[in-house]
């Protein structure tokens, strides 16, 4: 259970994450009794939805960001291979891959203990975010839907 310092702090991040984003003049919904924000913003090729919350048990902040497609069975090995070789490239962030229901989400954290994260910091979250969930959910949903090969999916990301 978080401590009274650790809710301060959360909500104080809170705070920050949604004057960032007011700065920014986004438009997002606000859930102020779980320190939570959805948003989508608009990639190249797919809507990106992005979800923040506020850990208050292990003191970070996580974005989501759902892809809006699900894996075709015959793909599923397909896209866990895809997914992994996408996790080495990666330096900020990684895919996840629930194999049970064919649903990728983008995942980042970044930890808040006895510390205190500044506006740079939650919009490099947002940016980073977007940019690499736009890079990628074109190409993940075409291996998704068996529009291209693994080996083309491989050669897309270099």
């Amino acid at each position: 259970m978080a401590d009274a310092m650790d809710l301060r702090t959360a909500k104080e991040t809170f705070d920050t994450l949604c004057e960032m984003l007011d700065e920014k003049e986004l438009r997002y919904e606000k859930d102020d009794e779980n320190l939570a924000v959805n948003l989508t913003m608009h990639g190249d090729d797919l809507p990106v939805a992005m979800h923040f919350v506020v850990d208050t048990e292990r003191n970070f902040v996580i974005t989501l960001s759902p892809l809006p497609f699900r894996v075709k069975e015959d793909k599923m090995l397909d896209m866990a291979i895809a997914v992994s070789a996408l996790k080495y490239r990666m330096v900020n962030g990684s895919f996840d891959y629930d194999l049970a229901k064919g649903k990728l989400t983008f995942r980042m954290t970044t930890s808040y203990r006895e510390s205190r994260l500044g506006k740079e910091a939650l919009f490099y979250m947002l940016a980073c975010t977007v940019t690499t969930v736009d890079e990628y959910n074109d190409k993940l949903m075409m291996l998704a839907k068996g529009m291209i090969s693994l080996e083309k999916f491989m050669e897309s990301i270099g």
